[in-house]
């Protein structure tokens, strides 16, 4: 909570020098534009002053609100920057004919702005390829329609939001010709105002289907949005075509009067809808924190959470491990991060230096990160709680799959020893039994051939006790039994087709199923090694000098795999299994290029010294036998 306080305060400090400057900015400009408009030969300088100063204040005052909350900063910006376009029309109040072509040209980039504001409201992003398409075809009127006439127009059609002159107006600046050609009216201003009617009502549509998909939060939020941008698309559409294409001059004044306060009108909604998210979020905030504080049970908070942002999408995910790479739900069941999704936020809550959760949400709903970080503080013992919890049910449920695979495997086993007892050496033994019965008849009737065929049924009983002897080195290695897994490794090591270097340190006896799941690990990595890694070199290393557990490694400098490719291999899950069921543990560490190292322990039961455990293997005939190395 500290850290966070502690961010949150610097980042005030920081809004609020940017702020001061802003405001100082903007009030600079306010005034400049006021005198502008009140100097202006009009009719009623007083209003026209006070709309000039409007048409700059307004987005400037709403700039200045957005830039208090970090993820507005970009629609801050963009405000500042149409204050600024927005001032500059004010220079279409003077006489000067630069002045005012100017003023004039930078009215065609206001409406650019304001295009681009109102798809990107409030995110200040242009998300959406449709919101893009949209706002290219509005940069691509004003650049193919409104721009050339700079140099083939006489002067400006009015009237105009962007001036109070009607009449006698300066003259355009840049105009290059003599006289203005005839076809700049029907090849240039014409479409031009049919393709700036089109777009004002492509953004319409766009709201609606923004309305459509969003969540109510969001849905109040654009909803004023919408009614300005119909009102103002249908003014543009009566406006300019009627100034086009030969309306009354008084209804095309007022209509252009009216259209002046289309930045400040959308302004003041921006505005409006920013203030309304930050009382919805106090209210969320106040909400969630009466709730939090009867700490409720495991599942309970992210429908909470997301009743309270009133996003119903809102989820709490747990790290299942410390890098991050396994998340989990508070049922414990294994999730995937949205990390990189553009339609999901993730928002991190962190206790010190520790990963508690992640709170993944409705990126278009309009939620202050302090709200975010506030909740996460708030609710971090039970979001704690809940993490617990959830890897407590992960682990348990992995549990149970691991059993489950390790009880299928050994009924497998078992049906493998079973078919090869009675396809082999239970044959041989029957036949070997029907044989015996035979040779007292035998030896009636052909003395002579008894020795002979004693000696064949002792090959007979040879090859019987082979195939129980190969049939038991399959389920447990005679060597492993009776010398115990150093010497076990090291005949392992030397069947190896890849050079292998074996390293032990303070290596003794263990139980049985310490040794026998320590060996089978390390045997599986060794053949994982000669079939697929392509290995110059491997090192195994088993050290017995720790008083808990019998740690081994495994590395080769082969070609290594990636994380899906280890995932899905049946050899990586066999050893884990193996090390959970004596509650050890393992790692597998590997990339493309720089080789696999697997490394894991498997605990040592207290009072299970060397000398204590020589008679859990039945029918071990060495001893214990002390520490070595290669």
């Amino acid at each position: 909570m500290a850290a966070i306080a502690q961010r949150l305060a610097l980042r005030r400090a920081e809004v609020s020098l940017g702020t001061s400057a802003a405001v100082s900015l903007a009030a600079g400009l306010a005034a400049t534009s006021t005198v502008l408009g009140a100097l202006a030969p009009s009719e009623e300088r007083a209003a026209n002053a006070l709309v000039r100063g409007l048409l700059v204040a307004a987005p400037m005052a709403a700039g200045v609100y957005a830039a208090r909350v970090e993820q507005h900063h970009r629609l801050a910006r963009l405000l500042y920057a149409t204050g600024l376009v927005a001032f500059v029309t004010t220079l279409a109040e003077t006489g000067d004919a630069t002045l005012y072509t100017a003023g004039r040209t930078a009215g065609w980039l206001v409406q650019l702005a304001l295009v681009v504001l109102v798809l990107s409201y409030p995110s200040g992003r242009l998300e959406a390829r449709a919101d893009r398409w949209i706002g290219a075809a509005m940069g691509a009127t004003v650049a193919l329609f409104y721009l050339p006439t700079l140099l083939v127009a006489e002067g400006f059609p009015v009237p105009s939001p962007w001036t109070s002159c009607a009449a006698a107006c300066p003259a355009n600046a840049l105009f290059v010709g003599e006289h203005q050609a005839a076809w700049v009216e029907p090849l240039l201003r014409a479409p031009g105002a049919l393709a700036l009617f089109a777009v004002m009502l492509a953004v319409v549509v766009r709201l609606q289907q923004r309305l459509a998909s969003a969540t109510n939060a969001t849905r109040r939020l654009l909803l004023p949005v919408l009614v300005v941008g119909v009102a103002d698309a249908v003014l543009v559409g009566v406006g300019v075509m009627a100034r086009e294409f030969g309306g009354s001059p008084r209804p095309v004044q007022v209509v252009s009067w009216t259209l002046t306060f289309a930045l400040p009108a959308f302004s003041l909604v921006f505005a409006a809808g920013l203030l309304r998210a930050r009382m919805f979020g106090d209210q969320a905030l106040r909400r969630l924190a009466h709730v939090v504080q009867h700490l409720p049970a495991s599942g309970t908070l992210a429908p909470v959470l997301g009743e309270a942002l009133e996003d119903p999408s809102v989820q709490i995910l747990f790290p299942a491990n410390v890098w991050e790479t396994r998340w989990v739900d508070a049922a414990g069941a294994e999730v995937t991060l949205p990390r990189g999704d553009p339609t999901r936020g993730i928002h991190r809550v962190v206790e010190g230096d520790r990963l508690i959760a992640a709170i993944t949400y409705d990126p278009h709903l309009v939620v202050r990160l302090q709200l975010l970080e506030a909740a996460g503080g708030l609710a971090a013992v039970a979001l704690d709680n809940q993490r617990l919890t959830a890897q407590a049910e992960g682990l348990t449920r992995e549990a149970e799959r691991s059993r489950a695979r390790i009880a299928a495997s050994a009924a497998e086993e078992r049906r493998r020893i079973e078919r090869d007892l009675h396809d082999g050496a239970q044959q041989r033994l029957v036949a070997l039994r029907i044989e015996l019965g035979l040779l007292e008849e035998l030896a009636e009737r052909h003395p002579e051939r008894l020795a002979e065929r004693i000696q064949e049924l002792e090959r007979s009983a040879d090859d019987a006790l082979d195939e129980l002897r190969a049939l038991a080195h399959g389920v447990c290695p005679p060597l492993l039994v009776d010398r115990g897994i150093d010497e076990a490794l090291r005949a392992a090591v030397a069947r190896c087709k890849t050079p292998t270097t074996l390293r032990t340190t303070d290596v003794g006896r263990y139980p049985a199923d310490v040794e026998t799941a320590a060996y089978f690990c390390v045997l599986e990595a060794l053949q994982n090694v000669d079939k697929h890694a392509d290995a110059r070199r491997a090192i195994v290393e088993l050290d017995g000098g720790g008083a808990e557990e019998l740690r081994f490694l495994v590395h080769d400098d082969g070609d290594g795999a990636t994380p899906e490719a280890l995932a899905a291999g049946a050899g990586v899950t066999n050893m884990h299994d193996r090390v959970a069921a004596v509650g050890g543990h393992l790692r597998v560490i590997s990339a493309p290029g720089i080789g696999t190292t697997v490394r894991g322990g498997v605990p040592i039961p207290r009072g299970s010294a060397a000398s204590a455990v020589s008679g859990l293997y039945a029918g071990r005939r060495g001893g214990p036998r002390g520490a070595s190395g290669s």
